[in-house]
Parts: C-alpha cells; structure tokens; sequence
C-alpha cells in the first residue's frame, strides 16, 4: 500500500481583492511566496508543494481551499473578535516585537 500524502496551498495572490483585505485583517498580513521572500529570515523560504506531490501509488489529495472559504469559516468560528497566537517561548520577544510593529494592541496574555 503507497504512502498517502495530503497538502494544502492558498493562493492569496489569486483572491478577490475583498478576500485579500480579509485575510489582511485576521492575520495582519498576506501570506504569499512574495512576502516570505522580503520577510523571512536568511535562509527561509515558501514550501514548494509540487515537491510531495506524485508519491508511489496515487494518493495525494489535494486539501487546499480558497481564501475566501478560510475567511468565511474563521468569521464563522471566531467572528471578528480576538485572535489568540501561540508560540514557544523562545520565540515570544520576536512575535510580540513583530506584531506590536504592525499594530500597538496587540498584548500578551498569560
């Protein structure tokens, strides 16, 4: 029996500009190939999918959705209220540094 393989992709880039602003506004910026390569850390880069595709036996599946459909079903389980990130605590002066650049209210909460 072949290995089975999922993976999942948005392509932000294609969204209805709508969407975009949306998506903007849950994670307070656009995910996309583009962005990672102006803000990711030396050595970092997006995942190439095409990569873990076409594994022995056939069973990829493709679980991707589009941004609209991860917009809507957010607005549906958080509405647009609070967003909670979570992250180890080696890592916590860094996001909290990144995200109180974009936006002063942002707060930790233990």
């Amino acid at each position: 029996m072949g290995q089975e393989a999922c993976h999942e992709f948005i392509d932000f880039d294609a969204a209805a500009l709508e969407d975009k602003r949306r998506i903007r506004a849950i994670l307070g910026f656009l995910p996309s190939p583009a962005f990672y390569a102006e803000n990711a850390s030396d050595g970092l880069m997006a995942q190439d999918n095409s990569m873990f595709l076409g594994f022995p036996g056939g069973c990829d599946k493709n679980i991707d959705v589009t941004a609209k459909e991860l917009a809507d079903a957010y607005e549906k389980m958080i509405g647009p209220g609070d967003v909670v990130v979570l992250y180890g605590a080696a890592h916590a002066a860094g996001i909290l540094g990144n995200l109180l650049a974009l936006d002063k209210r942002w707060q930790r909460v233990d």
